[in-house]
Formats: structure tokens, C-alpha cells, sequence
């Protein structure tokens, strides 16, 4: 048995699979739905597991970073049923999709109410969230997409149907028969997979849920409380904002004996069994910077890898993101092979694109490891040889994660290296351009800004 493969060589054979699955259902006589799980971890463990006993091969998978990977018929089953409720839960709340550009910042700044007096902000780590996620909290989270259907409207065999394949994605998702590294078999209760289209966005809708499930807990010990606490979670000053296990959370002061990380640790720590690490409590968003150096000089919360500072750019948005000059050059210069020319090219456009223009110092770090490089191979078109590595396979992991991050396209990758006028022109505030599935809601007009630092009676 390998637990290694593409799924592409098998997508054909699964689809036919789950083409006559499917019709057993409508039947009413469903075939056994087979789902077995595969464990992928990174290359460099692969040496460490030969000739272990089972103790010490037990404890090294404690350590290591595992990847739970679903068959193929999971996936089209959670894609069937569970596909379409990802496009208008992101918003708000779940940041998937979040854009940076185009004042994309700025509207998540408002969001986190970053311009309130007496609010703080606080965060921290969820030690392996994926692996952490207990068995109820995972079909909690496939039996809310059942709302969304209209049920009134199905005839009771539909219905039936309908019932079965949720109630099967239900198990499925939650109960798994996994091959491990080392080529055993285990049966196991929880724990999200990695590589369904559903991965993030569940990590994101039960880390958000067991926030509010927290705040919910805290109005319920503290009943003088507790109408305060729900006057503002409805008018959003107790809210979070979630991207998998990266989270941001905002209080009033005149709560944070109640509501704080330290509280919410206990929390995760008592109900879901979740340990939060490096919880961090910020009393100011905006974070300073040495603009002659490109350091941060006082931080404040960090979204996405992203500070949020205040716009030096004339006709941009208020608030722009903000990376250290020190993660540029960490992320530049720290690569497997030395000789290879392309990657360096690749590297230095593609960490070009990741300051966004708002670090100026790193931009030019940039722009100068780029030249040097060049400089090594002055007849050589860049361009061709960035073509050739983006159609090579092996490198489209690395690409996608790129574009994805700094949101970009591939054609724009190729034009070769980014001027920083072209850059900062993105941060021009265009709404409808970062908002997300048309959930966008203008804050500041809807809801009264009120200090709620004056509620010293409770």
C-alpha cells in the first residue's frame, strides 16, 4: 500500500464511482459509501520512519505536521452539498477572499473598529487547529448547511435523498479510516482534513462559532452583564474576524475582565480542548513605523501576516497593510538551491508584490536583488525563463500560493518587475473592488459610533 499519488489519474474512476453511488441513493437502495483517508507529511520525515517501533513512531507523529487527505468521492460529495453556502458566508466575519488592495484594509479596519475609543483587540495561536477540531464541532458545522435548503418545497422522496447524502457527508467528515505514515490503519473521530474545498472555510465557521459560543458563556455567568454584552455584539463592538485558525477579536475595556484572551484560552481549553498559544492584547490597531528603515517601531494586531498603518500615500485609503522589511528579506533570501537563477527572479518580483508598495524600503531591497540578479545573466530574457518555471507543474504550488496572496494575476506576474507607482495606485479606495460576495456593509453609516468607555456602572 503507497499513501502517496495524484488524484488527477484518479478522478475519472472516482467520478463513475460516485455517479453509481449517487443513483443507489435515488433507488433507494445505496450502495456503502467508502471513504479512506491518507496521511501526507513533509519529505524531510519520510527517512525518520524507517525502523522505528511503534512508541517512538507514535510520539514522532505527535510532532510532526500531518495533512489528512480525502478521497476523491468526499470531495465531490462535500462540493455537492456544502459548495455553494462558502460563497456567501464569506463576508465579514469569515475572511476568506479578504483583499488587501483597494482599501481593502481600510474596510476591515472599520470593521475591527479601529477608530473607537475604550475598544481593545486581542489574538493568539491555535496549536494545530485542523487536528484539534473535535467530531461534533465537524458535523455541528455540515448540519447548518442544511438551512439552507428549501425543504417545503421537495417531495418526500427528494427529501429522503437529500436526508441521506447530508446525513452521510455528516459521517463521513467526522469519522475516518486513515492509513498512516508507516502503513497502518486507524480509526479516528474528528479532525479536520486539508485539501477539500470546505478546509478553511469550517476551520473559519467553528473558530468564529466558538468565539460567540465564549461570549454567549461569559452573558450567561454574568447575568448584571449580560444586556450590555448582547447590545454590543448586535451593534458590533464584541466581534471577530477569521481566516482558519488566524483570528482578531475586538471588546470594550470595560469588559476585558470578562472578555479576554486569557478567558477565551480557558474556554477553548475546558469545551473544545483547544490550547491557544501567544495570546496578545492590543490597546491601539494602528501599528508605527520607521518609514526611513521599513521596522515597525510599536506594533499593533496583525491579520494575514498584515499590519494596518496609517496612509502616507496621497489619494490612497486611510489605512494601508503594512509587512516588516525583516520578512521580506527573510522570505527572499532563504531558498534550497542557490544555482537556480529562475527562482531567484521569481522570488525578488514576487516578494515586490507582497510589500505592496506600502513598505518603500523593502521595495527597493526588491528591486535591487532583482538587478544583481539579472546582472548574472544579462542575455537572457527574463520573461521566457519565468514562462518556462510557471508552466512547469512542479513549481504551480508555489505560484498559486503567490497570486493568492497578494492577489494577483499571472499575467500581471510576468510583466515584469512592478514599478511602485503601479503598486500604490491599487490602494486607491475602491469599495466594490475589495469588497467580497456583495457583503460589504458600510459600517460607519449604519451603526451610531458611540464611546462606550462611559459605561462605568457596569
Amino acid at each position: 500500500m503507497n499513501n502517496s499519488g495524484k488524484k488527477l489519474f484518479l478522478v475519472e474512476m472516482c467520478l463513475r464511482y460516485f455517479h453509481e453511488w449517487i443513483m443507489s441513493v435515488i433507488k433507494g437502495d445505496p450502495l456503502p459509501f467508502i471513504d479512506v483517508e491518507i496521511i501526507r507529511a513533509k519529505q524531510e520525515w519520510r527517512k525518520e520512519l524507517e525502523d522505528l517501533d511503534e512508541e517512538t513512531l507514535e510520539g514522532l507523529m505527535l510532532k510532526m505536521r500531518e495533512f489528512f487527505i480525502p478521497s476523491l468521492p468526499m470531495i465531490f460529495l462535500s462540493e455537492l452539498l456544502m459548495g455553494f453556502r462558502m460563497k456567501f458566508e464569506c463576508g465579514n466575519v469569515i475572511r476568506i477572499g479578504m483583499k488587501f488592495w483597494h482599501g481593502g484594509a481600510y474596510e476591515f479596519a472599520k470593521f475591527m473598529r479601529y477608530d473607537v475609543p475604550g475598544v481593545f483587540w486581542f489574538t493568539g495561536d491555535i496549536e494545530k487547529l485542523d487536528k484539534h477540531i473535535q467530531d461534533y464541532l465537524l458535523m455541528l458545522y455540515v448540519s447548518s448547511g442544511a438551512r439552507y435548503y428549501d425543504w417545503e418545497s421537495l417531495d418526500p422522496r427528494a427529501t429522503k435523498v437529500l436526508e441521506h447524502l447530508i446525513k452521510t457527508l455528516m459521517y463521513h467528515i467526522s469519522h475516518k479510516v486513515v492509513l498512516h505514515l508507516g502503513s497502518f490503519w486507524r480509526f479516528m473521530r474528528g479532525v479536520m482534513y486539508s485539501g477539500g474545498k470546505e478546509t478553511s472555510h469550517g476551520d473559519s465557521w467553528i473558530m468564529a462559532l466558538l468565539f460567540y459560543c465564549f461570549i454567549v458563556e461569559v452573558a450567561h455567568n454574568n447575568p448584571s452583564v449580560a444586556p450590555l454584552i448582547w447590545k454590543l455584539v448586535v451593534e458590533g463592538y464584541i466581534r471577530v474576524g477569521v481566516y482558519g485558525d488566524d483570528h482578531l477579536c475586538v471588546s470594550v475595556n470595560v469588559l476585558r475582565g470578562l472578555i479576554n484572551p486569557f478567558a477565551f484560552a480557558e474556554f477553548l481549553a475546558r469545551v473544545p480542548r483547544m490550547r491557544l498559544r501567544e495570546a496578545k492584547v492590543f490597546d491601539r490597531f494602528i501599528t508605527e513605523v520607521n518609514y526611513d528603515t521599513g521596522e515597525i517601531v510599536k506594533k499593533g494586531p496583525k491579520f494575514l501576516k498584515r499590519y494596518f498603518v496609517e496612509s502616507t500615500i496621497p489619494g490612497t485609503a486611510p489605512i494601508l497593510p503594512y509587512k516588516s522589511i525583516h520578512e521580506t528579506m527573510v522570505n527572499l533570501c532563504l531558498k534550497d538551491d542557490d544555482s537556480d537563477i529562475v527562482r531567484w527572479i521569481f522570488s525578488s518580483i514576487g516578494q515586490a508584490w507582497d510589500t505592496m508598495g506600502t513598505n518603500e524600503i523593502a521595495y527597493r531591497y526588491c528591486k535591487r536583488f532583482h538587478d544583481l540578479v539579472l546582472q548574472r545573466c544579462p542575455f537572457v530574457c527574463a520573461r521566457e525563463m519565468l514562462l518556462d518555471y510557471l508552466n512547469n507543474s512542479d513549481n504551480s504550488v508555489n505560484v498559486n500560493k503567490l497570486l493568492r496572496r497578494v492577489n494577483i494575476t499571472e499575467k500581471e506576474l510576468l510583466c515584469d518587475f512592478p514599478t511602485l507607482e503601479e503598486l500604490q495606485k491599487r490602494h486607491v479606495h475602491e469599495p466594490y473592488k475589495a469588497a467580497f460576495g456583495g457583503t460589504s456593509i458600510p459600517f460607519e453609516a449604519e451603526l451610531d459610533e458611540r464611546d462606550y468607555c462611559c459605561y462605568t456602572d457596569y
